[in-house]
């Protein structure tokens, strides 16, 4: 899954932008992780990308069904017909020093409650894996800014990071790392986007009876407990 998901940027970033592959390895914190991996950084405007292993870049041209969607959904047709839409919203969003973080999938606010993908107000597309192993694009939403982005692809420039804090040390695991940047984005006064960037996502994602998931949304929620809920 890696050496796909590495080829696939590496396509994506093709003639564009120079890309420098870094693994993180067997880690216990994501939210930590991830931290130590943009303070490694030196360069202020480096792009900082972060992506799940089995989160894939889907070339429109290699697919011509994904067109067959346009009729569902107009706003679809700039990620549909151009394979560049994605950069050129990067580099129209990072342009505005009051970007925070960007994404393919997201929520335009959520609830202390429930999980952010149940949230009735979504954001963006991803291509996920249907049962029999074919694609399944899903359309969540009109591209734009948003609350909070699924974790499985998230981008931002490390000097937007400096002005987002640390992570939280009570926050562990393998969940909530990403509404956890979002948060505290937006708490600095940053502003989150889904951008215009297929990606096939082969993993059907959390659940939200998953008793370790509840877990961490607790903690959570009483992290930022001031700020909930949030909506945009």
């Amino acid at each position: 899954m890696l050496a796909a998901m590495e080829d696939g940027f590496r396509r994506l970033f093709e003639g564009k932008l120079p890309l420098t592959i870094q693994r993180l390895g067997v880690v216990d914190s994501l939210a930590q992780a991830y931290h130590r991996a943009i303070m490694s950084v030196e360069e202020a405007d480096t792009l900082i990308v972060f992506a799940h292993q089995d989160a894939v870049p889907f070339i429109p041209r290699e697919s011509p069904g994904l067109k067959d969607n346009l009729a569902a959904a107009d706003w679809f047709a700039e990620a549909a017909n151009n394979a560049d839409a994605w950069f050129y919203a990067v580099m129209r969003r990072l342009s505005d020093a009051s970007t925070g973080i960007l994404g393919a999938v997201g929520c335009k606010g959520f609830l202390a409650e429930t999980a952010w993908w149940q949230y009735p107000d979504l954001s963006g597309v991803v291509i996920a894996t249907s049962a029999d192993g074919s694609p399944q694009v899903n359309l969540y939403g009109e591209y734009g800014r948003v609350a909070a982005l699924d974790g499985f692809l998230l981008m931002l420039k490390r000097e937007t990071y400096g002005r987002m804090g640390v992570p939280p040390l009570e926050l562990k695991g393998f969940h909530f790392y990403d509404m956890d940047l979002c948060m505290r984005a937006h708490i600095a006064g940053l502003k989150n986007y889904t951008i215009p960037l297929l990606l096939r996502h082969h993993s059907r994602g959390a659940k939200s009876s998953d008793p370790q998931w509840r877990c961490d949304q607790g903690i959570f929620n009483r992290i930022y407990a001031k700020y909930l809920p949030m909506k945009i």
